[in-house]
């Protein structure tokens, strides 16, 4: 089986909250813990993110590939559908609530997840549902602090 999963669409509904000046460390995040998933073991995992690639992310799993839009203001939703009409209908689900994507992906005769059921599926035992907190540790560089300085100093 191959997952096509809608990373934004995903990790909005996942985490409490997306810090944009974290992201490349929160999609690192999101990529390993999809990989630590039973599903990722025997089946392929496509994961595509909106925008461009800030980091080399390692792969552990060579069942996951991993897939930016581009740089070029193209989003994910049109990757999405076109690797949805690359695949064998029976082979391929997609993983995303976006609902212009499930309607295209459902007429292409696939199957489709809401990013809430995978959520609830993979990631939460309980029926409470509880957002993932990302953790990231901040860390001050001497330049941060030298321009936060000069910025107050100059008042």
């Amino acid at each position: 089986m191959i997952y096509i999963l809608d990373a934004h669409n995903i990790m909005f509904k996942m985490y409490d909250s997306i810090d944009y000046t974290d992201h490349q460390y929160l999609r690192e995040d999101f990529i390993k813990q999809i990989s630590n998933l039973p599903i990722s073991k025997n089946n392929k995992i496509i994961i595509v993110f909106d925008g461009q690639s800030y980091s080399q992310t390692s792969k552990k799993n060579s069942n996951i590939q991993i897939i930016y839009s581009s740089s070029k203001g193209q989003k994910a939703d049109g990757v999405i559908k076109k690797l949805s009409e690359k695949y064998e209908q029976n082979k391929v689900t997609v993983i995303s609530s976006d609902r212009a994507v499930v309607k295209y992906v459902k007429q292409g005769g696939l199957n489709v997840v809401s990013s809430d059921q995978f959520i609830k599926k993979y990631f939460h035992k309980n029926k409470k549902r509880e957002k993932l907190t990302f953790h990231k540790e901040k860390q001050i560089n001497t330049e941060k602090i030298e321009y936060w300085e000069k910025i107050f100093n100059e008042k």
